[in-house]
């Protein structure tokens, strides 16, 4: 944040201090009127939200039962199941579009209305009185463990709050930088893995599989959409270089994934320091984005989920650094710069890409819309102007990188290859869970995001002063809204957990408003004791996951030893009849793996064995074995099963009669492997 737009937040503050701390009349009348208009207002929408959420639901188009069949026959045998939910995705875009109308009423109206102000207080203890009764009707604190922590951190608050403990700017600095840096360092210690972490069954087998595979064989020579079908993106494009210069075995693999989430967790806290000002908040929402985003996602289970963190999470992290470089700069070039990025963002992968790319259209359209004249021309060629550009800079990208992909595979290749995933969820519902009933722990998430639109709305339509903060706060709720679709696919409650971290941020900046705005003894304390509890919840719930952590640490590099010797022996046979850099097949479980410590190159087409849900894909690999394999091909014997067994979602059968029409096999010593070279 500039030193301009500083002053200007400052003297936002500083004016509602004065005018409601100092002048008795003004908080007894017409200003408290307007919080308390303002308020109803916002329940009042929040009831309609409720309210037309169950007609949508009513309305919502059945499950078709000739779709269940169909999926079926589309899927190979799995035991993730086929769960179309057709109600659940037309929800969420009938309350969005709903959401959009009626914050657009919000500004419209308070644009010609003075009854209304931008009152964060209200809006942050609501979202306290809505989580207080999710938190009680799911019996949140029903383990003994929850309530000696929330014990805990009551006694801790208060004796700070007794003893009047002052925490400075500076020491808030130092505090973050200690919380990265002990963020940094578990993040390497969990998830960077050795020859000694392998094994052939899960996390390694399915989540790290899914998501590594595709960059092994990328940085092997192979194209993404050409000859690598992937599932999450192109992100394997991007990171390729890195593994073709240092190698593809596991631990640079997973050192790279780990500097990757090292870096977005960077740009999560250079943003929080913009929008937040009060150092004892700012130390408490660090240590929450920490637990949030650098522990695993279960904090006893090893599995780091990558494809979350940090796959889906990079992009979405850094755009907040984008944004608030965009609101400093403020130019056709920065939204050129940041449409740029949106590109880029795209090719990495489809889903958080395309959040990013709408969230950032808004931002870069509605430039310092806290403090602008809309009826005015001027002001509308601004942002056509801005908008025009921000397109300019995501379709040149997204060419370029098209071109890039076209000369590099030799030939044209499948764009459709890229949402060839996206199709096949959407319609057979593989692996889906409907959203539970409200309320549910998602109605926190939603209220959290409404809300701070809400006050973004307000803003936008009385024009006064400029507030920057609150501007880079309606992008965060606006990205945060376009990553929910993950939710609402899956929703689960660890799913919640992973597209959740941009309400963790907000309810501390409204939190951090609330401080900055509390006058009058009594409401001053309140909010000074809310401050520390909420610093003293975070730091005992931090201190109670480290056992669980140092636990993850301890098993990371620590497979069973008979489960690594089995992997290690059949690394060691792919060695025997391969040489570094050769093209062969390998179609088993661990397939990634498989190449990356034995330095061979991919010589297949289409998805990865962890990746392979459909029919058609499987059909066609064995085509292309049978007609144009490569010399030496390598076939895990427990495909078959692989589902029932835990190690893959599906079971993959391999004809291995047609195969040895064209290849003489040899099975590997443990029969884990079938060596077949082409006749």
């Amino acid at each position: 944040m500039s030193a301009d737009e500083r002053q200007s937040e400052q003297i936002l503050f500083d004016v509602l201090r004065f005018s409601v701390y100092r002048r008795p009349w003004l908080r007894e009348g017409g200003l408290v009127r307007r919080f308390s208009f303002s308020l109803s207002v916002f329940w009042l929408l929040c009831a309609a939200m409720v309210l037309i959420g169950y007609a949508l639901r009513a309305v919502a188009p059945p499950v078709n039962p000739d779709v269940i069949e169909l999926s079926r026959s589309l899927l190979l045998p799995n035991t993730a199941g086929v769960f179309p939910e057709p109600q659940d995705p037309f929800l969420f875009a009938g309350l969005t579009l709903t959401a959009v109308l009626l914050l657009i009423g919000v500004a419209t109206t308070s644009a010609r209305c003075h009854g209304f102000a931008v009152d964060p207080s209200s809006v942050f203890w609501s979202i306290l009185i809505v989580a207080g009764v999710v938190v009680i009707s799911e019996r949140a604190f029903g383990d003994r463990q929850k309530i000696i922590g929330t014990v805990l951190a009551l006694i801790l608050a208060g004796a700070a709050y007794a003893l009047k403990i002052p925490l400075q700017a500076r020491w808030a600095r130092l505090a973050m930088v200690a919380l990265l840096f002990v963020a940094a360092v578990l993040i390497l210690l969990q998830r960077v893995w050795t020859e000694a972490s392998l094994l052939y069954s899960g996390p390694i087998s399915s989540h790290y599989e899914a998501v590594t595979s595709s960059v092994i064989r990328i940085a092997g020579g192979s194209t993404c959409l050409a000859e690598v079908l992937p599932q999450y993106g192109c992100y394997g494009e991007f990171l390729a270089p890195l593994l073709k210069m240092f190698g593809s075995t596991i631990p640079v693999v997973t050192a790279v994934f780990a500097l990757v989430l090292i870096v977005a967790l960077w740009a999560l806290f250079h943003f929080v320091a913009e929008v937040i000002r009060s150092p004892l908040i700012l130390v408490g929402c660090s240590i929450c984005l920490v637990m949030a985003t650098a522990f695993n996602l279960q904090f006893d289970n090893v599995d780091p989920v990558l494809q979350y963190f940090p796959l889906r999470f990079f992009f979405p992290a850094l755009s907040l650094f984008v944004a608030a470089w965009v609101q400093r700069v403020s130019s056709p070039v920065s939204a050129f710069a940041a449409g740029a990025f949106a590109g880029a963002a795209l090719a990495w992968n489809l889903e958080s890409g395309l959040a990013v790319v709408l969230s950032l259209a808004a931002f870069v359209t509605l430039d310092r819309f806290t403090a602008r004249r809309w009826r005015e021309r001027a002001e509308l060629l601004s942002s056509a102007m801005n908008l025009t550009s921000y397109i300019a800079g995501g379709v040149l990208f997204v060419v370029v990188f098209i071109v890039y992909l076209h000369v590099k595979a030799g030939r044209p290749v499948e764009l459709s290859n890229l949402v060839v995933f996206q199709q096949v969820f959407a319609m057979t519902g593989f692996g889906m869970i409907p959203i539970p009933a409200f309320p549910s722990y998602w109605t926190i998430h939603a209220v959290t995001l409404f809300g701070t639109l809400f006050l973004a709305a307000v803003a936008a339509g009385r024009g006064e002063t400029r507030d920057p903060g609150l501007e880079l706060a309606a992008y965060l709720a606006t990205l945060g809204i376009c990553l929910a679709v993950y939710y609402v696919g899956r929703s689960h409650i660890l799913v919640l957990r992973l597209v959740m971290w941009p309400s963790i941020i907000l309810i501390f900046f409204l939190l951090d408003r609330t401080l900055l705005s509390a006058y009058g003894q009594l409401q001053r304390r309140v909010v000074d004791g809310v401050v520390l509890l909420s610093v003293a919840m975070s730091a005992v719930f931090f201190g109670a996951s480290l056992p669980g952590i140092a636990g993850n640490v301890m098993r990371a590099r620590s497979a069973p030893l008979q489960a690594n010797k089995d992997i290690l022996a059949d690394i060691q046979f792919v060695r025997s009849k391969s040489s570094p850099g050769e093209h062969v097949g390998i179609v088993a479980v661990d397939q990634g793996v498989l190449y990356g410590q034995t330095a061979t190159r991919a010589a297949l087409e289409g998805p990865g064995v962890a990746e392979l849900i459909r029919r058609v894909d499987l059909e066609q690999l064995m085509v292309f074995l049978v007609t144009r394999g490569p010399k030496k091909l390598f076939i895990g014997t427990t495909l078959g099963n692989a589902a029932e067994t835990g190690l893959l979602g599906t079971n993959i059968a391999i004809d291995l009669s047609a195969l040895e029409r064209s290849y003489v096999a040899e099975v590997a010593p443990g029969g884990r492997l079938i060596y077949l070279q082409r006749r």
